[in-house]
Order: C-alpha cells, then structure tokens, then sequence
C-alpha cells in the first residue's frame, strides 16, 4: 500500500492511496469463508455452501466492504502520521477510483483534503479589555466551546481559568 499527496494550493490537497492486490485478497477471503460458514441457503446445510456461490453472491460486496476499511484506516494512519491538520474529512473524489470491481486487481483511490488555514489575532498589550468574569449556578450548566475561544462580532469567550468561571472578553478599538 502506498499514499501520496499531491499539493494543489495553500489549501487543498489530494491524496492517493494505492492498493494492490496482496493488501486485500487475504481478507476478503476470510470474510468470505466467514459467510460461507454462517451462510443459510436453501438446499444446503449451514457451513456447507459451496465457495463458489458465496463467491457470486458476495464476492463484490465483501471486496467493496474490505477495501473501504483498509483504505479509511490507511488514510486516517497516514494524516495522523504526518501531522496533518485538515478542515474535515478527506472527500473522495468522484470517478476518482482506478480499478475494476469485476476484475479486481490493483486499485487506486482518490480522496480531496483542505488545510486548516493559518491565521494571526493580531491583540496587543495596548488594547483596553472589559472582563466580566461569570460564575456557574448550581443546577445550571455552561456548555463548553471545544476551542479556548469563540470569536464573536467584538468579543470571545476565554478558556476557564478556574472551574466553573468563565470570562467574556469584549474588545476595544
């Protein structure tokens, strides 16, 4: 298996993850003897269908279903490994997979990607800050921003600089 990334601009990527056949065959074909041995079909007794049949019945299903598991983890390994910090998830990208499901061999699949954009607040020592510091009531609960701040209009929230308290920050030009 191989990924590459082709960089497009500032913020957008793809990413190519290339399959072949050895990274997959040996788990399709365990989960196909998995249906095999679990498989009820009329006018066989249950663990003795014939491989072919489950073969023709499941075959392209349980390829489709393996090789979206090895390439999702594939790619998730590969952003994590290279410390990508992405908007999202990787899209694929539509006739973006070179291959045959009817004869399958090698495949490539195709997926875009947008970099999380990098970006200065520009806030200096000089500028006044109003702080209004809010405590939580018993019986009530504050939802916590997943970021230390929520930008607003003029104004964000900082991060908890003791249990339960919040300060609102508004700023002055």
């Amino acid at each position: 298996m191989k990924i590459t990334r082709q960089e497009i601009d500032a913020q957008n990527g793809v990413l190519k993850v290339e399959i072949a056949a050895t990274d997959y065959q040996a788990k399709v074909k365990a989960a196909l003897d998995k249906y095999r041995k679990t498989a009820k079909i009329p006018g066989f007794r249950p663990g003795h269908v014939p491989a072919a049949l489950i073969q023709k019945q499941y075959g392209k299903s349980v390829l489709l279903e393996e090789l979206n598991k090895i390439t999702n983890d594939a790619l998730y390994r590969y952003i994590i490994d290279e410390k990508l910090d992405l908007l999202g998830n990787p899209l694929p990208i539509e006739n973006g997979v070179e291959g045959s499901f009817d004869t399958p061999a090698d495949f490539i699949f195709s997926y875009e990607i947008g970099y999380s954009p990098v970006f200065d607040l520009p806030i200096s020592a000089k500028q006044k800050w109003n702080t209004t510091r809010l405590k939580s009531i018993k019986n009530y609960s504050i939802n916590k921003p997943k970021t230390s701040d929520v930008a607003m209009v003029n104004s964000f929230l900082l991060r908890p600089s003791q249990p339960r308290t919040w300060s609102w920050v508004n700023l002055k030009n």
